[in-house]
């Protein structure tokens, strides 16, 4: 099932990058599920036709998960290492 999720996010991969706030794709493990992380939800109606996230690719579901932003850490230093 994991292979074929993939193999769906392969083929739509380029795609789904382009659409506004999709910042990365992903699959869900133990379901057929491909996700797909947006910085930000948008209400379809403020969204082009060929903007939106397509709840189905190729029999396989898509969800929209927000992806809160990434924040850098520095790993092995203690905040008293100046």
């Amino acid at each position: 099932m994991t292979e074929e999720i993939s193999e769906v996010k392969r083929r739509h991969s380029a795609r789904l990058r382009s659409l506004p706030n999709v910042v990365g794709l992903g699959v869900h493990p133990g379901r057929k599920t491909l996700i797909v992380y947006v910085s930000r939800k948008v209400p379809l109606a403020d969204l082009a036709e060929d903007e939106r996230i397509p709840p189905e690719l190729d029999g396989v579901s898509v969800e929209v998960e927000v992806m809160a932003p990434l924040r850098r850490q520095d790993i092995g230093r203690s905040e008293n290492d100046g």
